[in-house]
């Protein structure tokens, strides 16, 4: 289960969380996750290929499906369709270092499209197979560390934080971005 001062960094919520109130915890630091299904006093640990469980995302089918990817640093991307039961993996990220996040498009089950960040030069990644093959989507972002991603609203546009050079904007719909710097007032 889940041990006690476990620095706890991220959650993710069943797509039908309010149902069945499974909610996973990853704790990025020790590479590990967990899942609780309402008694939040209770946990059961999931095994990661490498111990090095980084990020998760749920298929959009889940409770039926059981089927969730864990980004893993150095290997790339594990499936499991067993809830866990068994992984294999999906793709290789072992070119490339330190990913941060994985995003799964909330239209997974009619586009198929990821995203990967990378706290390297990789910046950010897409799949729109379902993860077989990925092409970057960095105009303007080159260089630039990025420490997390996120979907702007309810929209399909990338929104990602970079280490120094500040707030990056991807819109999908017409395939451009911009970097936005931090204005800083006091």
């Amino acid at each position: 289960g889940l041990e006690q001062g476990r620095p706890i960094d991220g959650f993710v919520f069943s797509p039908q969380y309010s149902q069945d109130g499974i909610l996973f915890a990853i704790d990025s630091v020790w590479g590990e996750i967990y899942t609780s299904s309402g008694d939040y006093s209770v946990w059961f640990h999931k095994e990661t290929y490498t111990g090095q469980a980084v990020d998760l995302a749920l298929s959009p089918g889940y409770p039926d499906d059981h089927t969730y990817y864990t980004l893993e640093n150095g290997p790339g991307i594990w499936i499991t369709t067993d809830g866990g039961e068994s992984t294999s993996m999906l793709v290789s990220f072992a070119d490339y270092a330190l990913p941060t996040d994985l995003l799964m498009s909330s239209n997974f089950a009619q586009n198929h499209t990821f995203y990967v960040s990378f706290f390297d030069e990789v910046g950010v990644i897409r799949s729109t197979d379902g993860g077989y093959n990925w092409q970057p989507v960095n105009s303007g972002l080159e260089g630039n560390f990025v420490q997390t991603i996120a979907f702007l609203g309810s929209t399909s546009d990338l929104i990602a934080g970079t280490l120094a050079s500040g707030v990056w904007v991807y819109r999908n719909a017409d395939n451009t971005s911009q970097l936005y710097l931090p204005l800083i007032t006091r």
